[in-house]
């Protein structure tokens, strides 16, 4: 192996063990958020609210709202023809 052959693989070594640590480092933090979200659904449990339907207020709050408004639209429009349509 000559001179330049081990530069390049000790710059890709260093490289390469850069993108590990930083993906170590990652994942543990998305290890103890993951861990306070379970926490937090349990407060929320406690509450007397329901985790599953807080994440779906999430989820809707997180939507456009003009394409919310269609998607509503469109499920009403689902149930209804299922007979399901609260009217």
């Amino acid at each position: 192996m000559t001179t330049t052959d081990t530069q390049a693989t000790r710059v890709e070594a260093g490289q390469l063990r850069s993108f590990v640590e930083r993906k170590e480092r990652l994942k543990s933090e998305a290890k103890a958020i993951a861990d306070t979200v379970k926490e937090l659904d349990s407060e929320i449990k406690g509450a007397g609210y329901e985790p599953k339907l807080v994440n779906q207020v999430l989820a809707i709050r997180a939507k456009d709202p003009a394409d919310r408004s269609e998607e509503e639209a469109k499920l009403s429009m689902y149930l209804d023809a299922l007979g399901m349509g609260g009217n």
